[in-house]
């Protein structure tokens, strides 16, 4: 049995697509099997509605310093203001996002000290449950990182 790394290199981006997005066939007999490949980085996409193209959410990993400041936030706010803080820290890009008159959407971005971000107006157009995903998928991958 040979593990895969979802990303090349622990130094690059990786693009996640959430299991959220309209466009991700749900629905698929072996929607599970195939999703855990897709987690695994055996597959590139998971299941796809024919025709549909989701969003890519382009991540980075977390330096030391922005894991420290997502750990501080789950001590003071607790684990979902941490999953937030976490994906917006990572989010880099959101490739494919439009709005509701199909215009591209850009990721805003603020500074907290150091730490650059989504920005909270950013972070108010998405729904929480996408946060989380979002921020549970950067959570997984510090867990399969080595230098974590």
């Amino acid at each position: 049995m040979s593990f895969v790394l979802p990303s090349k290199s622990l130094a690059t981006n990786y693009v996640y697509i959430s299991k959220l997005d309209p466009a991700v066939d749900t629905e698929d007999k072996d929607f599970d099997k195939k999703w855990k490949q897709y987690l695994d980085g055996a597959i590139d996409k998971p299941p796809l509605k024919p025709g549909e193209e989701p969003v890519g959410w382009e991540m980075k990993h977390l330096s030391p310093r922005e894991k420290a400041r997502v750990a501080d936030v789950d001590s003071r706010e607790g684990f979902h203001a941490a999953l937030i803080t976490a994906a917006a820290i990572a989010l880099q890009e959101a490739h494919g996002l439009t709005d509701d008159q199909g215009d591209p959407v850009e990721v805003t971005k603020s500074r907290d000290g150091k730490i650059v971000h989504a920005s909270e107006e950013f972070i108010e157009k998405l729904p929480a449950k996408l946060w989380y995903e979002l921020g549970l998928e950067v959570n997984r991958r510090l867990q399969l990182s080595p230098l974590s």
